[in-house]
């Protein structure tokens, strides 16, 4: 915003155009060209294991409609989202930890049952 307001001094009121859609281009930009290696993947994905095209384009196409949501979304929400999907992710590792404690504790007791 700092940048915007001198900007807009200096060339009138352009600078408070031309910064907020300088940056949703750069980070549209950047988004789909980070998206490119994921299009290698997803042919690869195809390919490999008979995942049909369909629903790797469609899951391409939700990642660039992302992007484009969050180059345009304000960054007090892209971080409340991004800390509600790191709690999202937790979760399926805390099932994982209770579904496979067994098969940790059963050899943790035998070696400390025989140990001195």
């Amino acid at each position: 915003m700092l940048a915007a307001l001198a900007l807009a001094g200096a060339f009138l009121t352009i600078g408070l155009h031309f910064i907020p859609r300088r940056k949703l281009s750069q980070g549209f930009g950047f988004g789909v060209g980070n998206g490119v290696p994921s299009n290698s993947v997803a042919h690869a994905l195809n390919e490999s294991f008979a995942i049909p095209a369909t629903a790797t384009g469609l899951a391409l196409m939700i990642v660039v409609g992302l992007v484009l949501i969050g180059a345009i979304t304000s960054l007090d929400f892209i971080w409340l989202l991004a800390d509600v999907m790191n709690a999202l992710m937790a979760i399926p590792n805390l099932i994982a930890l209770v579904l496979l404690s067994p098969i940790i504790f059963s050899p943790t007791r035998e070696y400390r049952a025989r140990r001195p």
